[in-house]
C-alpha cells in the first residue's frame, strides 16, 4: 500500500517548481484531513499558483477556520479575491488582515488598491500612506501612493511621492510618467519631456509614455521630436485617434501639409459615435479647416466643404436683438480681436481705425486678448498700441476671460450695428461669440484668406486682387470688395532704417525668407531650390521664431539637401525682438513669398525695409495675398503669372554684377514709392470701407436678402 503524501512531499515538489504535482499531493493531504489548516492553506497557495483561483478561495477559506489568527490566509484570499474581481470581499479580507497585524504593509497597500478600484479614494489614500509609512525604503509602496494622490488632485503631495518612489528606484517607468504628467500640467514642458524619455527608455512599449512625450514636446514647440514621439505611438497602436491628431499638428507645423492632413483625416475617421467621439471629431475638423486653404491639392470647393463641416458641429442660440434706431445717428462699428496688442501685425488696422471719420461712425474695440502694447516684457497697461490714435469717444471692451454667452452680451449691450471679425480662424473657440449674432450685420475682414464656410457671418470683404467673380459660388458670405487693396497699411511705430543691399558688398545676391516653418512646405522648398540652381552664385536666408528650435533647423536642413542645397548655401536664423527681426533685412537683397499660403505681415515688412518681393498670382485668395500688397505699392512687376514664372523672375535677380545697382536704387526710393502709393493711403482705404458698411447697413435696413447680387 503507498505512503500517504506529507507536507514534506509537497514542499519538494514545490522546490523543484512542479507546481501541478505539489497541487495534486496536497490537495490528497486535505482530502484526508480536512482540518488540516496549514494543508488546505498550502493547498490554497497552490490552486491559485496553477490558475485555479476559485478553488484557492475554498482551500483559503477552510484554512482560515482552523486557523483564524493569522492574517497571512486574509491577506492571501484577499489577493485571489481582488483578482477576481470580488472587491467588497476582498477588502473585507484585508481589512482583516491588518486587523490582526497593524504592521503588514503589503495588506495596506492591497487594501488600498481595492479600496481606489471601489472610488473610495480618501480611505484608499490613507491605506496607502500606511503601506509607505510602514515600509518606507519600497519604491512601489510610494508609486500606489503617488498615482491615487494623483487621481485625487491632490498634485503637490503626489509629486512629492512620485520624487520618493524615483530616489528610491529610478527604473520604474510609471513613476516617471506619472511626474511627467504633473509636470506637463504646471507648463514645465521641458521637465515632461524629460520625464516621458526616461519613462518610454525604460518600457519601450508603455503607449501612453510615448504620448506624453509628443504632448511635451508639442508644448515646448520641438515639432520634429514630437513627430517621433506621436509615430512611436502609432507604431504601437496604428489605430490611436489622438496620436494621429497630435502628429497631424506637429506635420503642419512643420511644413509638412500632405503628411498632417492625412492624419487629422485618420482622427476623424477614427472618432466614435459618442460624446468623446463627437469632441475628437470636432477637434480634427477643426484642424482641417485651418490647414486646408494652406493646402496645395485642395481646391476651391474643398476648402469651403471643410470649413462648413466644421461649421455644422457649432450651435448656438442668437442673442435676440432690438433693431432700435441709434441716438446720434453714427453707425456703430465693432472690431473685435485678440490681437490689438500686436502693433507689427495690425498696421492694416490700425491705418483703418485711426483714418475713421468719427462724425459718421462710433468706433468700438472688443479685445479679446492684450490689448496693450506688447514687447519681451509683456504688455504695459499704461501704453496703448503705439500705432493707435484713439478718439474721445471710442469704446475700448475687455472680453478676455468671458465664456462665449457673456461675451456675445457685453457686444450685444453696446448695441453695435455691423460687428467686425479680425481674428478669422486664428481664434475659432470664439465663433460661438458670432453664432450668438451679437449684432444685426456681421463682417469679417484682416485676417481673412478664404470662406469663413459658417452661416453666422453676412459679408466677407476683400479685393479685386484676391477673389476673383466666378469664385465667389465657393464663398458662404456676400463678397464685398473695397478700392486697392483690402490690406492697406500704415507704419507707425519704431522700425529700423532701410539698410543698403548686401550683395554689394558680398558679391552675391541672398534670397530671403522670413515665412513661418508651416508656410515653408516641400513645394515651396522645391521652388527654393530651383531658384538656386538657375543662380549659382546666390544663396538662401530663412529667418524665422521656429528656427529657434535646433531640430527644426536640422529639419529644414535636411529638406535642402535633397533638394540638393548644400548647407554653406542656406542661413538660418531664429527669433529676436521685433526691431531686430526687422533689421535682419539688411542681410537680404531679395525676398521670396511662399505659396499657397502667402506672407501678409511678412510682405509689408519685407517691402517696408526696403526689399522687393517675388510672387506670383496663384489659384486661391491664400496665394493672391502678396499679389494684392505688391500690385497697390506699384512693384506690380514683381508678380509673375505662375509658379515657373516666379523662379524664372526670382532667377532672373540671382546675379550680384548684373542687379546690386538696381536693387540700391530700389531700396532707396522704396519708402518714398510705398507712401506715395495706394497700399499706404490708409485715408483712402478707410473711406472705402465706411462706403461698404453704410451699404451693409442700408441692406440690413431695408431687409433685402444679403445674397441678392454682388458688391
Amino acid at each position: 500500500m503507498a505512503k500517504p503524501p506529507t507536507l514534506a512531499d509537497v514542499n519538494a515538489e514545490i522546490a523543484a517548481e512542479r507546481w501541478e504535482s505539489a497541487r495534486a499531493l496536497c490537495e490528497r493531504i486535505v482530502r484526508g484531513d480536512p482540518k488540516n489548516g496549514e494543508a488546505c492553506a498550502l493547498a490554497g497557495m497552490l490552486a491559485a499558483q496553477c490558475g485555479g483561483d476559485a478553488a484557492a478561495v475554498e482551500h483559503l477559506g477552510k484554512a482560515i477556520k482552523q486557523l483564524p489568527r493569522r492574517w497571512d490566509l486574509y491577506h492571501n484570499v484577499g489577493v485571489v479575491l481582488r483578482r477576481l474581481g470580488r472587491l467588497d470581499e476582498a477588502a473585507l479580507r484585508f481589512g482583516k488582515a491588518v486587523a490582526l497585524n497593524p504592521d503588514a504593509a503589503t495588506s495596506h497597500a492591497q487594501l488600498g488598491h481595492v479600496l481606489a478600484a471601489q472610488g473610495q479614494r480618501v480611505a484608499a489614500i490613507a491605506a496607502f500612506e500606511r503601506a509607505a509609512a510602514l515600509a518606507p525604503d519600497d519604491a512601489a509602496m510610494h508609486l500606489a501612493l503617488a498615482e491615487t494622490l494623483h487621481e485625487g488632485q491632490r498634485i503637490a503631495e503626489a509629486r512629492a511621492a512620485y520624487e520618493r518612489a524615483l530616489a528610491l528606484d529610478d527604473s520604474l517607468a510609471a513613476a516617471w510618467f506619472g511626474l511627467g504628467h504633473i509636470q506637463l500640467s504646471a507648463n514645465d514642458a521641458a521637465g515632461a519631456a524629460e520625464s516621458f524619455a526616461r519613462c518610454v527608455g525604460l518600457d519601450p512599449e508603455m503607449l501612453r509614455g510615448w504620448f506624453g512625450l509628443g504632448c511635451a514636446e508639442l508644448a515646448r514647440e520641438d515639432n520634429v521630436a514630437a513627430a517621433r514621439a506621436f509615430e512611436q505611438c502609432l507604431a504601437l497602436k496604428p489605430d490611436y485617434g489622438e496620436a494621429h491628431q497630435n502628429l497631424g499638428n506637429a506635420r503642419f507645423k512643420l511644413g509638412d501639409l500632405d503628411a498632417a492632413m492625412a492624419h487629422y483625416e485618420a482622427a476623424l475617421s477614427l472618432a466614435d459615435d459618442d460624446a468623446d467621439g463627437a469632441r475628437f471629431a470636432e477637434l480634427a475638423r477643426r484642424s482641417i479647416a485651418v490647414a486646408i486653404p494652406g493646402w496645395s491639392s485642395a481646391d476651391h470647393a474643398a476648402v469651403r466643404d471643410a470649413r462648413a463641416a466644421w461649421g455644422a458641429m457649432q450651435r448656438a442660440a442668437p442673442v435676440g436683438l432690438q433693431d432700435a434706431p441709434r441716438g446720434d445717428g453714427r453707425l456703430r462699428i465693432g472690431y473685435v480681436s485678440a490681437f490689438f496688442g500686436r502693433d507689427n501685425w495690425m498696421k492694416p488696422v490700425w491705418g483703418l481705425v485711426n483714418q475713421h471719420d468719427r462724425a459718421r461712425f462710433h468706433v468700438h474695440l472688443f479685445h479679446d486678448g492684450p490689448f496693450y502694447r506688447q514687447s519681451a516684457s509683456g504688455g504695459d497697461a499704461s501704453k496703448p498700441p503705439t500705432a493707435y490714435r484713439p478718439a474721445v469717444d471710442d469704446v475700448v471692451c475687455d472680453l478676455s476671460g468671458l465664456s462665449n454667452d457673456a461675451a456675445a452680451a457685453r457686444i450685444a449691450e453696446c448695441e453695435i450695428d455691423i460687428l467686425v471679425d479680425l481674428n478669422g480662424y486664428s481664434r475659432m473657440e470664439r465663433f460661438a461669440v458670432f453664432a450668438r449674432r451679437p449684432a444685426p450685420v456681421i463682417a469679417a475682414w484682416f485676417n481673412m484668406f478664404a470662406t469663413m464656410g459658417v452661416p453666422w457671418f453676412d459679408y466677407l470683404i476683400g479685393d479685386q486682387h484676391v477673389i476673383r467673380p466666378e469664385e465667389e459660388a465657393f464663398y458662404t458670405e456676400r463678397v464685398v470688395r473695397v478700392d486697392g487693396s483690402y490690406l492697406t497699411f500704415a507704419v507707425d511705430y519704431p522700425v529700423p532704417e532701410v539698410a543698403p543691399p548686401p550683395c554689394v558688398e558680398r558679391g552675391y545676391v541672398t534670397f530671403g525668407c522670413f515665412a513661418s516653418q508651416y508656410k515653408l512646405t516641400d513645394d515651396v522648398l522645391a521652388a527654393f531650390a530651383e531658384i538656386l540652381r538657375c543662380a549659382p552664385n546666390a544663396r538662401l536666408f530663412f529667418k524665422n521664431a521656429d528656427l529657434g528650435v535646433a531640430s527644426h533647423r536640422a529639419y529644414l536642413l535636411e529638406k535642402l539637401a535633397r533638394l540638393g542645397v548644400a548647407s554653406d548655401r542656406a542661413t538660418l536664423s531664429g527669433p529676436d525682438a521685433h526691431y531686430s527681426f526687422l533689421d535682419a533685412y539688411r542681410d537680404v537683397d531679395v525676398a521670396l513669398d511662399t505659396f499657397p499660403y502667402n506672407g501678409g505681415t511678412t510682405t509689408t515688412e519685407a517691402i517696408w525695409q526696403g526689399l522687393p518681393v517675388v510672387a506670383f498670382d496663384g489659384d486661391r485668395w491664400a496665394s493672391r495675398t502678396s499679389a494684392t500688397i505688391l500690385r497697390e505699392a506699384g512693384l506690380g512687376d514683381w508678380v509673375a503669372a505662375d509658379l515657373p514664372g516666379f523662379v524664372q523672375r526670382a532667377a532672373a535677380w540671382g546675379e550680384a554684377a548684373r542687379v546690386a545697382e538696381a536693387l540700391a536704387n530700389l531700396r532707396r526710393s522704396m519708402r518714398a514709392r510705398l507712401r506715395a502709393s495706394s497700399v499706404c493711403n490708409t485715408r483712402g482705404f478707410a473711406r472705402s470701407m465706411e462706403r461698404l458698411y453704410e451699404r451693409m447697413w442700408a441692406e440690413h435696413s431695408q431687409g433685402r436678402d444679403r445674397k441678392d447680387g454682388r458688391a
